[in-house]
Parts: structure tokens; sequence; C-alpha cells
């Protein structure tokens, strides 16, 4: 479970995608204060807390890398966080 924070942005739109593919597969959750799948991920963004907890199924060890979770502020603006997810058997 990852759990990216955003609280200055509590009601926008939240994301996670992995860079190594060149964020060209976002992964959101398409509705807010309710659990979404979406591929191998689940999502939930918490629009009280500002945060989007992203639960991943059945980790692989091509899952590892670094991963950019952000946020779209507006049309042409979003911020983000890097952060690495390491798998260790």
């Amino acid at each position: 479970m990852i759990k990216c924070k955003h609280p200055q942005y509590k009601t926008k739109p939240k994301y996670i995608c992995k860079e190594s593919d060149g964020c060209s597969e976002r992964k959101n959750p398409g509705v807010q204060d309710e659990w979404m799948e979406n591929g191998d991920v689940s999502l939930y963004d918490d629009t009280r807390a500002g945060v989007l907890m992203v639960f991943f199924r059945e980790l692989k060890a091509a899952d590892a890398g670094t991963y950019r979770c952000g946020v779209n502020v507006s049309h042409y603006t979003e911020r983000f966080t890097e952060l690495q997810l390491s798998i260790k058997h």
C-alpha cells in the first residue's frame, strides 16, 4: 500500500504511473471517496485527507522501479512526488 499525500489539492484528480514507462499509462481512480480497480492496482482518492491510496496486487519483479504519484492541479499544471518501489523476495 502506498499513500500519496497532496493535502493542498484535496478534490483535484490524482494518479500514479511508472516513470520507466514514460508515464504513458496513468492509473487513476476515476471517482472519489471509493475504491476502484484499475488493472493490477486498486485506488482510493480520499478527498477529506487529500491522499491517493494505491494497493498493488500480486507484485512482480517487473513492478519495481520509480513511480510518479501526482495530482492534476489544472489543465496545464500538475504536481507530483517520485517514489522508488523495490521488490524483495
